[in-house]
């Protein structure tokens, strides 16, 4: 998801304003309510809209965790390892071909 430069602004603010440990274990108890919500669902398609809110917040709180590591250039290193793993899923469905 690309957030706008307005909408950064505020992200970037709430790191700044309710700290970086508040907003990392914010993060994670957004992911839980995002997997609490898949798992009850388990591709029913009947909690799409409970889906798609929590995957907005983990979204959110992504964009909030590359500001809080961005000294640590976390871009590159995801990009890295979604490189490799997609890597490794292409070559896993090509054995099962």
């Amino acid at each position: 998801m690309i957030f706008d430069c307005g909408e950064m602004a505020i992200l970037e603010r709430a790191v700044d304003t309710y700290g970086v440990q508040s907003q990392i274990i914010k993060a994670v108890e957004e992911m839980a309510e995002l997997t609490k919500e898949l798992c009850k669902d388990a591709g029913s398609g009947e909690r799409v809209d409970l889906i798609a809110e929590e995957m907005a917040d983990v979204e959110i709180m992504l964009e909030q965790l590359r500001y809080i590591y961005r000294r640590e250039n976390i871009d590159f290193y995801v990009c890295c390892w979604k490189d490799a793993k997609i890597d490794r899923l292409a070559a896993r469905l090509e054995g099962e071909k």
